[in-house]
């Protein structure tokens, strides 16, 4: 499982292929869908008349540890994203982003990816107290990141933009740890409660 649960810190954004989009620029691996599918279906299996009584009771054990440590994990985060730090490597991968994509598409489609970078930069900074005015930009955001899909996955196999993501998870983990100490043990636990609700559905499913 990735190292974080992806929630922007003031607008849950969700783009056309169901994935999150939270960073404006980074497809980062996003486990926001992953928490919550992988938490309905530990719900799922405590309710599934093949699975033993027994089990049933550990998987909702699991389920309500999984989502409160989902829970905590989103707290960290959303703090994190507002930090100077990460904000300036989202800053940088974007501007190498946007340049990869014009380097791509052409003076054809220059306009439009610089216009859904003007946007992406406004909504990062917005201030939280104009929320009306913040999602009239991110309406007019959506549409742009739907049409330069395909471009955008293209740009993101650059060398110079891969290090940068890279950089700007580094960067996540680094404020997150800050922020809360016990993150990197809340993710591993994360990680081992799923790793045990599917070892149990894997059993129930072995005695059918």
């Amino acid at each position: 499982m990735n190292l974080l649960t992806f929630y922007h810190p003031k607008k849950e954004i969700k783009y056309m292929n169901s994935k999150l989009y939270p960073l404006f620029g980074t497809r980062l691996k996003s486990t926001a869908c992953g928490i919550l599918l992988v938490a309905a279906a530990i719900g799922a299996s405590a309710q599934d008349a093949s699975i033993d009584a027994a089990a049933k009771e550990e998987l909702k054990s699991i389920r309500e540890e999984f989502v409160q440590i989902s829970q905590d994990l989103k707290q960290a985060h959303q703090q994190a994203m507002d930090s100077a730090e990460v904000l300036a490597n989202r800053d940088a991968l974007n501007q190498a982003l946007k340049a990869e994509m014009i380097k791509l598409a052409g003076e054809a489609e220059k306009a439009a990816i610089e216009k859904r970078f003007e946007l992406m930069s406004a909504i990062d900074h917005f201030s939280v107290s104009d929320e009306a005015k913040r999602n009239a930009l991110i309406g007019q955001l959506q549409p742009l990141l739907e049409a330069q899909k395909s471009l955008e996955q293209q740009a993101n196999q650059a060398g110079g933009v891969k290090s940068l993501h890279t950089n700007l998870i580094g960067s996540i983990q680094s404020a997150m740890a800050k922020i809360n100490p016990e993150v990197p043990a809340l993710m591993k636990r994360q990680q081992e409660l799923a790793q045990r609700a599917q070892s149990i559905q894997q059993k129930a499913k072995a005695v059918q």
